[in-house]
């Protein structure tokens, strides 16, 4: 009985280490895209502004953001002609914390990811700040 009740624990410890280890391992490059929901956004004033919004928002959801997550809890994150940044991450469970840093400080409010259950993609999600819907911007990161 001491032997199963042994072999139990050691089999249960095994299992947990290695769920954590796969869901733990989020190093490595992500391709990283923004879905903007026009339908729970702010509405432009006029006809041109609208038409401007549109071809702003068909730009930006078709912007590939390159990240590295490395294994000494810093990022790299770029897009080709646009915005770069660097920064440090943390994971706990399945809540991905990037923020960013400059000179070694942190700049601004941090982004707060989900993991996938699979732990092949995470993602964040915002609201719109005016109309308050949310789900209205969504930033995915796949392998």
């Amino acid at each position: 009985m001491n032997q199963f009740i042994k072999v139990s624990v050691l089999v249960c410890a095994l299992s947990a280490f290695a769920a954590s280890a796969m869901a733990g391992d989020i190093t490595g490059n992500w391709k990283g895209r923004v879905r903007i929901d026009t339908a729970k956004i702010s509405k432009a004033p006029n006809a041109s502004a609208h038409t401007k919004m549109m071809g702003m928002i068909s730009k930006v959801q078709q912007t590939v953001i390159n990240l590295t997550i490395k294994p000494d809890h810093t990022f790299t994150e770029s897009t080709i002609g646009g915005p770069s940044r660097t920064g440090s991450w943390t994971l706990t469970g399945k809540t991905l914390t990037m923020s960013t840093t400059v000179n070694g400080k942190i700049q601004g409010k941090p982004d707060v990811f989900v993991l996938s259950p699979n732990g092949k993609a995470f993602v964040m999600s915002q609201e719109d700040p005016r109309t308050h819907q949310k789900d209205a911007v969504r930033v995915t990161f796949t392998r």
